[in-house]
C-alpha cells in the first residue's frame, strides 16, 4: 500500500468509527445524553486522570488548536473552561 492509500484508509476508519461512537450507542447521536455518556466514559472510566493532567481550567483566554478532535470531548472541555478554541478535522463524521 502506498502513502496515498494509507491516508485514504486512515480517513475511512475515522469517518466510520470516530472516538467514542460505540460508547454512547444507546443514545441518539448528537443529543445531550449521547455526549454526556461519552464524557462519563472518557473522564470517569477510560482515563479518570485526564481532567487533572490536561488542566483545562489553565487555558482561560488562551488560544487552543486541536487537530483531529474525534467526538470533540476534550475540545468542549477547553471551551467550557474559557479557552478560545479552534479545531481542524479531515473526517466527515465528527
Amino acid at each position: 500500500m502506498n502513502e496515498r492509500d494509507d491516508k485514504a484508509e486512515t480517513q475511512k476508519q475515522w469517518n466510520t468509527d470516530p472516538c467514542g461512537a460505540e460508547t454512547a450507542a444507546e443514545h441518539e447521536p448528537g443529543t445531550a445524553a449521547f455526549f454526556r455518556r461519552i464524557d462519563t466514559e472518557r473522564y470517569e472510566s477510560y482515563a479518570p486522570w485526564m481532567r487533572a493532567r490536561m488542566g483545562f481550567e489553565g487555558f482561560v483566554g488562551k488560544k487552543v488548536l486541536e487537530i483531529g478532535p474525534g467526538r470533540g470531548t476534550d475540545h468542549a472541555q477547553f471551551a467550557r473552561a474559557g479557552a478560545n478554541v479552534v479545531c481542524v478535522s479531515r473526517t466527515e463524521a465528527n
